[in-house]
């Protein structure tokens, strides 16, 4: 047994948004081979919407509909899979980098994130988006993302360091 794991499960949280987090659901310490299968599944939001994409005949559109206002709809939250004033602030903000939203998310790579916020609160931006993090209150430490330099909340970046499972590609400075 490796020490210091945690089973995890991602289920709906239970705020608003509908959207998916890790909770823990059980204190008792995995195995190793559980801690490598939570390793290697690192394929993002957009890497399977990529997949999805090559071997489904609808638009990358149709693609982001099914994962955002669909669901919400089907599981009766009107607040969710939309972005609208007093919703929840479950978001990723990207750069414009095709002329569709739908296109530049699903050519996205995490190392192009330039904000992620959850619950309203960041998380992980682009050093450009350090004020948003000074705004909330919220302290940072330097990231780096597949080569790409972030900030991240320091709670965050301290969970990630104490971690014994490292995620290719992300290091905390």
């Amino acid at each position: 047994m490796v020490s210091g794991f945690q089973r995890v499960s991602l289920q709906a949280d239970r705020s608003r948004s509908g959207s998916f987090s890790t909770r823990p659901i059980s204190r008792r310490r995995t195995s190793a081979s559980a801690a490598t299968r939570v390793s290697r599944a690192r394929a993002t939001c957009s890497t399977r919407l990529r997949a999805a994409a090559a071997v489904m005949p609808v638009t990358h559109r149709e693609l982001v509909r099914m994962v955002t206002t669909v669901p919400a709809r089907i599981l009766r939250l009107p607040d969710a899979g939309r972005i609208s004033i007093g919703g929840p602030a479950d978001l990723i903000v990207l750069p414009s980098t095709k002329p569709d939203p739908a296109d530049a998310l699903l050519s996205a790579s995490r190392k192009d994130l330039t904000l992620v916020l959850i619950e309203g609160r960041p998380l992980v931006g682009s050093p450009a988006f350090e004020v948003v993090f000074g705004t909330r209150r919220t302290s940072t430490r330097p990231l780096c993302v597949d080569g790409a330099e972030h900030v991240a909340d320091a709670m965050l970046a301290r969970t990630i360091a104490k971690c014994p499972i490292r995620e290719p590609g992300v290091e905390v400075i």
